[in-house]
């Protein structure tokens, strides 16, 4: 894998990100597909980066026009590239925040303090099986025009999203949903 991984769009396009050897980035053509049909929505929008990586799709939304990231990551490594990344763009914790944290705990955090977000993007590891339970607290840090977007190897079905659109690349699946009315 690269080491290094380039922002497709918006006020940092082309700037470089590093990551890990170790982890699978979200591909450039995942990337630019995502914030084309995400399109205006992203503006302004607070966005929540979970299983963050490098950080790389929470940093073309903020190159996108969104207001704030907060990017939840278990990895020291990984943290420390986001950190990095954040620095080479000139960001500060005004626009981002780092929980390091796996995804049970970041989102318990979020869900403690009331924290809503207009766009959601996960990206687990392939083969993960606790994916009801991501819903299940995703779910509970959205709104009703919320958008939350899986990329995984297959698509799921949840009793707390609806699926509003599929887009495959190969072995890679975004899945948009929207949150089902409620409480559950």
């Amino acid at each position: 894998m690269r080491s290094r991984i380039e922002i497709t769009g918006g006020i940092y396009r082309r700037i470089s990100l590093k990551t890990s050897q170790k982890i699978r980035p979200t591909q450039s053509i995942v990337k630019r597909s995502l914030f084309d049909t995400l399109g205006s929505f992203i503006e302004d929008a607070s966005v929540l980066d979970v299983f963050a990586g490098s950080g790389a799709v929470g940093f073309e939304a903020l190159s996108r026009g969104a207001k704030s990231v907060v990017f939840i990551e278990k990895s020291r490594e990984s943290v420390g590239i986001i950190k990095e990344n954040a620095r080479r763009l000139g960001l500060g914790n005004d626009k981002i925040e780092i929980i390091k944290a796996n995804f049970k705990k970041g989102l318990n955090i979020l869900i403690d303090r009331k924290e809503r977000f207009d766009f959601v993007f996960a990206d687990p590891p392939y083969g993960f099986k606790e994916i009801e339970e991501l819903f299940k607290r995703v779910f509970k840090v959205v709104n009703e025009y919320s958008i939350f977007v899986l990329e995984e190897s297959s698509v799921h079905e949840s009793k707390y999203f609806e699926k509003i659109k599929e887009v495959r690349f190969g072995q890679t699946y975004l899945t948009y949903y929207r949150r089902i009315s409620g409480e559950l």
